[in-house]
């Protein structure tokens, strides 16, 4: 097992943290229009870097958990430990959503002036709790979580393919992901049971992967030249995006077209290549515990901020434009998730146990 040294660990924490950063700007809206300075703001963390944030959160998990693999009598001990830490917080925050909803959606009926009445029935609560595997939670990026939790379970079976198959296991499982997201033939669901293609993400198995195969020392295999391939690709891939953002934002491309969406294109197969790049740059210097242990909160609680905005419109006499709500939404959710996250941590400690797993 790859040892987990204190610049190792550092550089975790600090990705993470960056990586919550990055989840809260796809969630603030568009910040039109083109060209201005929440749009270049907004856009360069949403589409430039921001694809490979939830990436990185399935390569720590499977890193960290890897870590145990080889202990006698692992797999229900971290199962234990993944119910505080994932399917607990899981459940709180489902609940807690859908209760912050009740007045949320009381003011801004009487704002456009609609009557609502409270009717959460079953098929509600299997929608608040993420119980239908066919759609996202009731709150949205919960869907990580819960897909997380199922490839812990599954966890063995990644183990066993790891040590049977090497780097070549997870080669396959790329280029099935690949070859789905593309669409090829062949590699798509067949029609009787297309609506369960959403409850497979072949990214996050890959990635998940990709952290047991790294703390399994797999790559002490691959040579240097490859290491460093994928960062130049990485390196190629970010400026290709940067250019074709940049000459949206300029009036010199249409976003419609070929070249000017570029940038908005999803080319996740290019996505661990950027990660490479980003981790490579990434400090190993230790951050404050105050600003990296809020990656969790950041990550969960940032959409009761930027939908507290839309709905009960606090601020809409502002006169904003879109860019300057969006701005807005950013500054607020990461504000509003540091000061509840500080303020539970240091005076309620065993909320904040349930809350964060122990984060």
């Amino acid at each position: 097992m790859l040892p987990v040294g204190k610049d190792l660990s550092a550089k975790m924490a600090n990705t993470s943290f960056v990586c919550a950063v990055l989840v809260v700007s796809m969630h603030v809206g568009k910040p039109l229009p083109v060209g201005t300075f929440p749009w270049y703001f907004i856009e360069f963390l949403h589409e430039i870097v921001g694809r490979m944030a939830v990436p990185f959160f399935f390569m720590a998990s499977g890193f960290f958990l890897a870590g145990h693999m080889e202990e006698p009598g692992w797999y229900p001990r971290e199962m234990k430990k993944r119910l505080g830490t994932l399917l607990i917080p899981y459940v709180l925050w489902s609940l807690l959503f859908a209760v912050y909803l009740v007045p949320v959606a009381v003011f801004a009926n009487m704002h456009a002036h609609r009557a609502w009445n409270w009717n959460l029935g079953f098929s509600g609560w299997v929608k608040t709790l993420g119980l239908d595997f066919l759609h996202n939670p009731l709150l949205p990026p919960l869907w990580f979580l819960r897909w997380l939790m199922c490839l812990c379970v599954a966890s063995p079976l990644l183990y066993w393919l790891v040590r049977k198959t090497g780097k070549w296991g997870l080669v396959a499982v790329y280029v099935f992901a690949v070859l789905k997201s593309a669409g090829v033939p062949g590699f798509q669901p067949v029609s009787w049971w297309c609506p369960w293609k959403w409850v497979l993400h072949p990214y996050g198995v890959f990635y998940f992967l990709l952290g047991i195969s790294w703390r399994m020392g797999v790559f002490k295999e691959v040579p240097n030249w490859a290491k460093l391939l994928s960062v130049w690709v990485g390196m190629a891939y970010f400026v290709a995006k940067l250019v074709s953002y940049g000459a949206v934002g300029l009036g010199c491309a249409d976003l419609a077209s070929e070249f000017g969406r570029f940038y908005t294109r999803r080319i996740e197969c290019l996505n661990p290549c950027l990660l490479a790049l980003v981790w490579r740059l990434m400090p190993c210097g230790k951050w404050p515990s105050w600003l990296t242990g809020a990656s969790f909160a950041l990550y969960v609680a940032h959409p009761f901020f930027t939908h507290l905005l839309d709905s009960v419109r606090l601020f809409s006499r502002l006169g904003l434009e879109p860019g300057g709500m969006c701005m807005l939404r950013y500054a607020f959710a990461l504000t509003g998730c540091m000061v509840c996250f500080i303020v539970i941590k240091n005076h309620f400690p065993r909320v904040a146990k349930l809350l964060f797993g122990g984060r």
